[in-house]
């Protein structure tokens, strides 16, 4: 047996769950010193490695950092997975103002960071490393923006695109957006379903003047895209927020769509931009509702709601259209609170434009579980139920 596995076989014995005095600790990384990255690309020692640690101080983690290759670590599918402990771990600390840890911790990602950011190991490095990194050296991250933009005029994988969108949710940059806007949403990226989620997180972060380019940029496919599968996911993050062209958006609904989430979010915007005869004529014409609205969307088909139009009928409910409000104490029962449609509803109701003395009538006949009050939005329905009781007009 060699002296690694000497070692090794030390070390993978340690009960690391019952271990955590830091002179025993101590003593680990002295037995273990000269073999630390070795254990750590080993399969079957790096879990306690983990676990060491884990349970390891802010010194001993310096100390540590100082005696391994984290950039050649980085590079490593098993390494790459232990470093994103280790920065879990210094995050955890809240100690991220130690010289010495950005020394010994972060400096061999600033100085290698083009290299790991885009490496398909690397790149998951990278994102912990922003956690852990940003709060206290905002000047730096800022720096990274340049580094970014020089990554996106190559080929890049998904990966890397995520750790991208990673960064720009903790440092905004209009100047990287826009790159990503021309280099991604093309037909190749829209139509594949790898994608779907990465154009919500992008058209979230962005301002309206990059919403607008998005818009003209995909606006002469936009009914392509909207009846494609993986392209009306995109369709629908723009419909959601950028509303300013609502009018267009409807103008490519067409009659028998009544299923589809693209006319309901352009139904739900309509609601917001308060065009109140365009939710007429929605109703009217696509969905083929005249009256009986709150029963039409939410009970047509089970006797629980349908969750799909809880958002639009709560939209009603704020401007007290259609009876809804009327029809929702009609058809309310007492085990929808204990779900979290049944409280969406409720606060709608109450917080809506109903009349007061429908509110109140309402919570005079309410009996709700006690347990409900442990609940955030519960905590709230209560206090608006008790308010409306005492109401007396």
């Amino acid at each position: 047996m060699n002296d690694f596995e000497t070692v090794k076989k030390y070390f993978i014995n340690i009960d690391f769950d019952i271990v955590d005095n830091s002179e025993v600790l101590d003593n680990v990384y002295k037995e273990i010193k000269g073999y630390e990255e070795k254990l750590i690309l080993n399969l079957e020692s790096v879990p306690n490695f983990e676990l060491l640690v884990q349970k390891s101080n802010i010194q001993q983690i310096e100390k540590f950092c100082k005696n391994i290759n984290i950039h050649f670590l980085s590079l490593k599918k098993t390494g790459s997975k232990f470093l994103e402990v280790l920065y879990t771990k210094i995050h955890e600390t809240k100690d991220v103002k130690n010289d010495l840890i950005y020394k010994s911790a972060f400096s061999p990602i600033v100085d290698n960071f083009k290299e790991i950011f885009v490496d398909k190991n690397g790149t998951h490095v990278i994102r912990k490393f922003f956690i852990c990194f940003h709060s206290e050296n905002l000047q730096v991250m800022n720096n990274f923006k340049n580094d970014i933009i020089e990554i996106l005029e190559n080929s890049i994988s998904i990966d890397v695109l995520i750790t991208i969108i990673h960064y720009l949710k903790i440092v905004p940059s209009k100047k990287v957006l826009r790159v990503l806007i021309r280099k991604f949403f093309k037909p190749e990226y829209i139509f594949n379903k790898l994608y779907t989620y990465i154009f919500e997180d992008i058209i979230n972060l962005i301002d309206e003047k990059s919403l607008k380019l998005i818009f003209e940029t995909i606006k002469p496919h936009f009914k392509e895209y909207m009846n494609d599968k993986f392209g009306v996911f995109l369709i629908l993050a723009l419909i959601k927020n950028f509303p300013n062209e609502t009018e267009f958006y409807f103008s490519q609904c067409e009659i028998g769509m009544k299923n589809s989430n693209v006319l309901l979010k352009v139904t739900e915007n309509f609601c917001k931009l308060k065009k109140i005869e365009k939710v007429q004529e929605i109703l009217t014409n696509f969905y083929g509702f005249k009256n009986d609205i709150f029963k039409n969307f939410l009970l047509n088909h089970t006797e629980s709601p349908d969750t799909k139009y809880i958002n639009l009928v709560i939209l009603f409910m704020e401007m007290d259209l259609f009876y809804v409000n009327e029809d929702f104490t009609k058809y309310f029962k007492a085990e929808w609170a204990h779900k979290k449609f049944g409280l969406s509803l409720l606060l709608g109701f109450f917080e809506g434009g109903a009349d007061d003395k429908l509110k109140s009538t309402f919570a005079k006949e309410l009996n709700l579980s006690s347990g409900l009050n442990k609940k955030k939005e519960g905590k709230k329905i209560f206090s608006l139920v008790k308010s409306y009781k005492k109401y007396i007009k």
